[in-house]
């Protein structure tokens, strides 16, 4: 056993005939003489009370991330909160049979925002450590869902919620790496990137950091159940050539009544069934108006959308005439009319970090 200051990490990683594998979907696991590697069974994590202090927004971001991949529906809900150590247990102990959660120093885990570091048997996981770099590298605050993770021009550090939900993955056997291999991540619209930027999902109070379509695919191939679900959201950002950008420019825009303008949009299916929705654009005088009505520029009907994927169409669309003049921001409501019964119903609008200046001419 190796017991590890909260200063410093080292790793031991048992493998064995281990091979990298895919599938049709992007997510990536390992397999072991033919076996997925996964836990048998569901497994407890504890929480490090010297680095994440009950009442915390790290100890929120850690409840948050466990509550969202037990959330999908279809995968069994194999990840719980075992318990705690005490505030003055500020160590690791790797390979003692405890699923250690905790926050180190960036420079002990080789820069990296998270590791995870898994003890198996071929293709059976029996212990995880989760270390994530600490307050000294990045926030767990809620990010802003008009930027992707990392990304946020004026709060580049939030990352700590989509680093927690990044490490619960590996922990869950989801783009975990052999010995000496190659990196196992996946480059697509998902949490399982290898760094930022990282999609988020919108809503006026949710999570911003939440598993995208592909996530929740690798972990329903995991662990599978009988269940299925149906859940939209939409998302500020877009996959581009295996780069996450955003679905508008970060800029404000100056535009006449009548007068276009194009955007991007995404709209994701984290759901086991394929879905047909009607997209709404509307801008409003807030960037906290996501329950308002607004001003609807334009919708786009019966958008289908497949299960366990997204799409980042672009539209083009005009200032209606009569638009008051004013500082506007662009917004994007999937299932617009409330004609779809999801799983969660408070991801379904995002703003856009485009703002649109209306001036007083045109119609």
């Amino acid at each position: 056993m190796t017991r590890v200051p909260l200063l410093l990490v080292a790793a031991c990683v048992l493998l064995v005939c281990m091979t990298l594998t895919s599938r049709a979907e992007s997510f990536r696991y390992l397999t072991c003489n033919g076996k997925n590697v996964r836990w048998k069974s569901s497994f407890g994590l504890v929480q490090n009370l010297c680095s994440i202090p009950s009442g915390s927004s790290q100890a929120k971001a850690y409840a948050a991330s466990i509550g969202q991949w037990r959330g999908i529906g279809g995968m069994q809900d194999a990840v719980y909160h075992y318990g705690s150590w005490s505030t003055n247990h500020c160590f690791v102990d790797l390979d003692d049979g405890w699923n250690d959660v905790a926050l180190v120093e960036a420079s002990s885990i080789d820069g990296s925002l998270g590791t995870t570091v898994v003890v198996r048997s071929c293709d059976r996981i029996e212990e995880v450590n989760i270390l994530l770099a600490n307050l000294s590298t990045q926030s767990f605050d809620n990010p802003d869902e008009a930027f992707a993770s990392g990304a946020c021009p004026y709060s580049p550090t939030r990352t700590g919620r989509s680093t927690f939900l990044h490490e619960l993955g590996h922990a869950h056997g989801l783009s975990i790496t052999s010995a000496g291999g190659p990196d196992n991540h996946t480059f697509d619209f998902t949490v399982m990137r290898p760094s930022p930027p990282v999609p988020l999902g919108g809503g006026p109070s949710a999570m911003f950091a939440q598993p995208m379509p592909d996530d929740a695919a690798g972990g329903r191939f995991l662990y599978p159940s009988s269940l299925g679900e149906t859940n939209l959201m939409a998302s500020a950002q877009r996959l581009t050539s295996g780069t996450i950008r955003s679905t508008a420019p970060w800029k404000t825009i100056q535009r006449c009544r009548g007068e276009a303008f194009s955007f991007h949009f995404t709209t994701a299916n984290t759901g086991t069934k394929t879905v047909a929705s009607d997209q709404r654009f509307f801008i409003a005088q807030s960037p906290t108006a996501h329950a308002w009505t607004g001003i609807t520029l334009g919708t786009w009907y019966g958008a289908t959308v497949n299960a366990e994927k997204q799409v980042h169409p672009s539209i083009t669309t005009t200032v209606p005439c009569g638009t008051p003049k004013g500082l506007y921001w662009l917004y994007h409501q999937v299932d617009a009319n409330n004609a779809v019964v999801e799983s969660s119903e408070s991801d379904n609008v995002i703003h856009n970090p485009l703002t649109i200046q209306v001036l007083d001419c045109g119609c």
